[in-house]
C-alpha cells in the first residue's frame, strides 16, 4: 500500500454498482456514478513513484521473469520515468 502522499499513476473509470442493493448503500454516502470512479486492473495498471522513479505496485511484477512475460508494462513504466 502506498504512503499517504505518494505520486501515482492508475487508470480509472466510472463506478458501475453490481446491484441496486450496492448502488443504495453507496448512495447513503453520498456517492453516485457521477462521483465515484474505480482503478482499472490494479494488479497491472498501478503504479507509484517511490525514489524518484515510478514502479508497478505489485510485488509479483517485480521480478525477471515478470519482466520478460509483460514487457509492454515495463516499455510504460520506462515511459512515465523518462517525464
Amino acid at each position: 500500500m502506498p504512503q499517504i502522499g505518494s505520486q501515482l499513476i492508475m487508470g480509472i473509470g466510472n463506478y458501475h454498482p453490481d446491484s441496486t442493493q450496492q448502488e443504495k448503500m453507496y448512495k447513503k454516502f453520498g456517492l453516485s456514478q457521477n462521483n465515484f470512479y474505480t482503478i482499472n486492473n490494479p494488479e497491472t495498471t498501478f503504479w507509484v513513484k517511490t525514489n524518484g522513479k515510478y514502479q508497478i505496485n505489485n510485488p509479483a511484477f517485480n521480478n525477471s521473469a515478470a519482466k520478460h512475460k509483460f514487457k509492454n508494462i515495463y516499455k510504460l513504466t520506462d515511459k512515465f520515468n523518462q517525464q
